[in-house]
């Protein structure tokens, strides 16, 4: 689970090794431009015609052949990758070694420039679909396995199914544009905060406050069961808790009634009635997964992964939002 961070029940190469998967995806980008595929590379290198390309040899001739600044300062690290069967590394990379590079693709949002125009509608279709609940919208149409994360493959299939509905337009430059226009560090993933800050901040403030006072979610909706509800309302079957006794339990800590209702409306579970009541009523299964979340972790984990990005695709990220933070990674090599 540490290392699957996209949530999708598998490690690729990147999620295991993120910081050499770059660099490999940077080399292989330059080496396609510059020869066309890794046979008339390992042509170019191999200038004795040995078979093998030494450490030497792949180092003097990368940088002869006008392998990047950058790149050349991590060709250890290059070579290393590539001499996967060399003794301590440095033995010498052969034809065969130097074809994994054909086999293995890069994720395609590494050097997908973002359309942040079909980000806006796509964006505002959603809102407009979920009565302009940014949380609802993140829950019921993106993040539909309350990871609180949406992978790059969901969010595929999750806009093909949105498309499909009739719900959002497909974008003109290609899903991936549309993606990363969220993603811009192209981690992979996107989170609530890359979707809506503002709703993250109101979420995070909820888990926050809820652990601080109740200790978890189950304690939380115990204490708003004693809770005062509004005129007309009343404790659902089954531990359901209406809007006015979920609002008595957060009136401490200081939540606007707005924020109160974007919250109760936005995690309710998805669907339509639950024992024969309508959706007024929060149960404990509908928040149960804010138990594992740490949006603090979160947070922590992608400023490392964005400081990571900046130097090594040499993306340049404002400190203050994240538009306009692609800046020359297409044109890197």
């Amino acid at each position: 689970k540490e290392i699957d961070r996209d949530t999708t029940g598998n490690v690729s190469f990147v999620e295991f090794a993120p910081e050499a998967a770059l660099e490999l995806a940077r080399f292989k980008r330059w080496a396609e431009k510059k020869f066309g595929n890794m046979q008339a590379l390992f042509q170019a290198l191999d200038e004795d015609r040995s078979g093998a390309i030494t450490f030497n040899e792949f180092r003097d001739t990368c940088a002869r052949n006008g392998l990047p600044a950058e790149l050349q300062d991590t060709i250890t690290t290059l070579f290393l990758l590539l001499d996967y069967d060399g003794a301590g590394g440095r033995g010498a990379i052969s034809a065969e070694e130097m074809s994994f590079l054909d086999v293995w693709k890069p994720p395609a949002y590494f050097w997908e420039t973002p359309d942040h125009d079909a980000k806006d509608r796509f964006r505002q279709a959603l809102l407009a679909k979920h009565n302009h609940n940014p949380l609802m919208a993140w829950r019921r149409a993106l993040d539909r396995d309350a990871s609180m994360r949406v992978s790059f493959e969901e969010f595929v299939i999750q806009h093909k199914t949105l498309v499909k509905k009739g719900v959002v337009e497909a974008p003109p430059g290609g899903i991936t544009s549309l993606y990363v226009a969220f993603d811009e560090d192209r981690r992979g993933w996107i989170t609530l905060r890359d979707w809506d800050p503002e709703a993250f901040e109101t979420l995070r403030n909820f888990v926050t406050f809820v652990k601080q006072r109740y200790g978890n979610m189950n304690r939380f909706l115990k204490a708003a069961e004693s809770m005062q509800p509004d005129e007309g309302e009343r404790l659902g079957a089954g531990g359901g808790v209406p809007l006015g006794m979920f609002k008595g339990a957060l009136k401490p800590g200081g939540f606007l009634p707005s924020k109160c209702f974007i919250l109760f409306e936005a995690l309710q579970a998805p669907v339509k009635k639950r024992g024969g009541h309508s959706m007024a009523y929060l149960f404990p299964s509908d928040i149960s997964f804010l138990s594992h979340w740490d949006p603090d972790r979160e947070v922590k984990e992608e400023a490392t992964w964005s400081n990571m990005m900046s130097k090594k695709m040499a993306l340049q990220i404002p400190a203050e939002g994240r538009r306009g933070a692609y800046r020359r990674l297409a044109s890197l090599v």
